[in-house]
């Protein structure tokens, strides 16, 4: 993995700045691809589709950012804003103190927002901001996923050892109803639609649609194979995907 430049995004709520990492290439060695789809690549992290603003409080879609890439020229002390779209424009730094007095604010706000993942509670309150009936339904579809992953990240089996997080009576409903919006907005994607039914706790329905599928000799077959498993012996957390070579 090559870092890339800091990229600076615009809020499109309040005009203010944010500094995240940026990849300049990456590979896929050593992913994990879970059972609900999450797929973790050490090696080639991307930017949280949801970013939050730290001046206004409010959340936004990445690709409604204007986005900013800073690079840095050392040696002749210049830092150059290249938009994406491709214009540039440098600023000279007259002597090291102006140029590090300039560029450590960056650093530090790269260094402490990473890719701009949230939390838990941060994709809660974003989902509650930015899920709105009038929403296109790629973007609704990004929001259900990015609250089941994070859930799953903390309550649902990816933890360290496998140790779940016990969550609250509401966020508890809050899932079933996202379970089950996924489903409807998935509908006809019946290996993953499987998995849903199965993270419900609903391992008849789950067995049905796989049983199928597990009869053939494709990955999807493997993975068909996987959720049945799982379903027959009641296991609604999410778990690691195994490929035989």
């Amino acid at each position: 993995m090559t870092p890339g430049p800091p990229c600076r995004l615009t809020c499109p709520h309040c005009g203010g700045h944010k500094y995240i990492m940026s990849i300049a290439s990456g590979n896929t060695f050593g992913a994990t691809i879970w059972s609900d789809s999450k797929r973790d690549y050490p090696m080639l992290p991307q930017p949280s589709v949801v970013q939050y603003c730290p001046h206004c409080g409010h959340y936004f879609f990445f690709e409604d950012a204007e986005r900013t890439d800073v690079m840095i020229d050392r040696e002749k002390r210049k830092i150059s804003w290249g938009k994406l779209i491709g214009k540039e424009q440098e600023e000279d730094v007259s002597s090291a103190e102006e140029y590090r007095a300039k560029w450590k604010p960056i650093e530090e706000d790269v260094h402490r927002n990473h890719f701009g993942e949230l939390t838990f509670e941060q994709t809660d309150q974003a989902f509650d901001e930015l899920f709105m009936d009038d929403l296109s339904d790629e973007r609704k579809n990004q929001l259900l996923f990015l609250w089941l992953f994070k859930y799953n990240d903390v309550f649902g089996g990816r933890q360290e050892g496998g140790n779940a997080t016990v969550c609250t009576a509401s966020i508890s409903a809050k899932r079933m109803s996202v379970l089950r919006m996924l489903i409807d907005c998935n509908d006809g994607n019946d290996l993953f639609v499987a998995e849903l039914y199965r993270e419900l706790g609903q391992f008849d329905k789950c067995i049905e649609i796989v049983a199928p599928i597990a009869a053939g000799d494709d990955n999807g077959a493997i993975v068909a194979k996987q959720f049945m498993k799982q379903a027959e012996i009641g296991n609604s957390r999410v778990f690691p995907l195994v490929f035989e070579e």
